[in-house]
């Protein structure tokens, strides 16, 4: 059997997003000094495809997937794990 063509493994992203505060005042304060968080968006996935599988890649809105695309696709950095395709 031949190599997988895709090979995910322990993928992660992980998205530094400042808070937002609700009201005027509040939203005026957070303009000189930010809070941030920090939101998982990929957490630790792995799967390998084999050349000529056809597959899909299904999930609710908000689960990742657009972002593991984009990862495997090199157009974003994951945080952590690794990425190979072809």
């Amino acid at each position: 059997m031949s190599s997988p063509q895709i090979c995910v493994q322990e993928l992660s992203k992980t998205f530094h997003v400042p808070v937002r505060s609700e009201g005027l005042v509040a939203s005026l304060k957070s303009l000189g000094r930010r809070q941030y968080q920090d939101v998982e968006a990929v957490r630790g996935i792995s799967f390998d495809i084999q050349a000529g599988e056809v597959v899909g890649f299904l999930g609710p809105h908000g689960a990742g997937n657009t972002t593991t695309v984009m990862m495997l696709s090199g157009l974003l950095l994951p945080s952590q794990g690794d990425a190979a395709v072809l």
